[in-house]
């Protein structure tokens, strides 16, 4: 998911972003700005402020890197998060590793064919009972599962409902990765708080290779990226608004790896691109 560009020789800015967000139907008209307070709940009233277009460069995760023999520590906590230049800070979650700290989603975690890798999963968000966001979410206990999406692991290791990690505790999950190279992703799998995990950053890129994807001949390295498309809503103050009594939620404001309308600089060549459905309720 989701390393910062810095190369030499762009030449010009492509509209491939601007195509992938409009993709979210309905999701690509900017609202004006709305009413400080009070404010209706998301979904029922409420519209985001406004936004400029294509202000930012569509960042990319940094890569994890193993903290032992194909060992990773995944801490979840509790961030801060500018969704565009300009705009304020907010309250978001996020995953850290052990060579980069995210307030927003999570480093990416690249795993081949045949490698099995162990991730220890962290739970570093506040004590059961406090809470962290504003909206309707059903209870405040704060507690993690992670989930790899796509991918084929044992029962105990698939991030089920049932297996949270509580405020202050651990878990360690074993991936043996015998599956063919896939774009797969983690998230968040917490009993009755998934969506409004993830909508509030707990996920990631877990992309698998193999010894055939090389031979695709694909653009990679700095002329492969990944996107997480997200349709979100904001309040007045630039803070996350989300609701889930719909219970669908359809936001109003288009996210790409935790920026909003972003653009994207390459070069006139071949590029990879992967995208990710992060949405609620948009397909």
């Amino acid at each position: 998911m989701k390393i910062p560009k810095t190369r030499r020789g762009r030449v010009g800015i492509a509209a491939v972003v601007a195509l992938a967000m409009s993709m979210l139907a309905g999701g690509a008209v900017l609202s004006p700005a709305a009413a400080a307070d009070p404010e209706p709940p998301c979904g029922q009233g409420a519209t985001s402020p406004a936004f400029n277009q294509f202000v930012d460069e569509a960042a990319q995760p940094p890569v994890a890197t193993p903290d032992g023999k194909n060992h990773y520590t995944l801490t979840a906590h509790l961030g801060s998060h500018s969704f565009q230049s300009g705009r304020p800070a907010v309250p978001t979650l996020g995953y850290s590793t052990a060579n980069a700290a995210v307030d927003y989603l999570g480093p990416t975690i690249v795993t081949k064919k045949g490698t099995p890798v162990d991730v220890k999963i962290v739970n570093a968000l506040p004590a059961a009972g406090t809470p962290m966001f504003p909206f309707d979410q059903p209870n405040n206990n704060n507690a993690v599962v992670m989930h790899r999406h796509g991918g084929l692991q044992k029962v105990e290791s698939d991030g089920t409902p049932s297996q949270f990690v509580a405020p202050g505790t651990s878990r360690t999950n074993h991936y043996p990765n015998n599956q063919a190279a896939a774009p797969l992703w983690y998230h968040d799998h917490a009993d009755m708080t998934t969506s409004y995990s993830v909508y509030e950053g707990l996920a990631g890129f877990f992309p698998n290779t193999d010894n055939f994807e090389p031979k695709f001949n694909l653009p990679s390295g700095v002329f492969s990226s990944a996107y997480v498309l997200q349709d979100m809503s904001f309040y007045g103050d630039y803070s996350l608004c989300y609701t889930h009594a719909s219970p669908e939620f359809f936001g109003d404001t288009p996210v790409v790896n935790g920026t909003v309308s972003p653009k994207q600089t390459v070069e006139p060549r071949r590029y990879t691109f992967t995208f990710v459905n992060g949405s609620d309720s948009r397909f």
